[in-house]
């Protein structure tokens, strides 16, 4: 199992969002396969949720397919003021 973390990190509000998905080799093979059948690379393209969705066919695609993946997933979430930003690791190991 791998465990993928990603951070927002808002500091007008002073807070961050870090969130957690644990992925099995079966959700990884179908992310990447989900990724190149969408028309982006492994390694080198993100699903970013900032996407511009309208009119891109292949990122909708690409959202619902990884929204299917996740729900099979395993997922922590967590809120954190700014200034422990430099502790997300420790918190994220939490």
């Amino acid at each position: 199992m791998d465990i993928y973390i990603d951070e927002s990190i808002h500091e007008r509000a002073n807070f961050i969002v870090l969130a957690a998905v644990c992925a099995g080799p079966d959700d990884i093979r179908l992310a990447r396969e989900a990724l190149l059948q969408c028309g982006f690379v492994p390694g080198r393209d993100e699903f970013k949720s900032s996407m511009k969705m309208s009119g891109n066919k292949q990122a909708q695609n690409l959202r619902e397919r990884f929204r299917e993946i996740i729900g099979r997933c395993k997922i922590a979430i967590g809120v954190c003021t700014v200034n422990e930003r430099h502790q997300l690791m420790t918190l994220a190991s939490q």
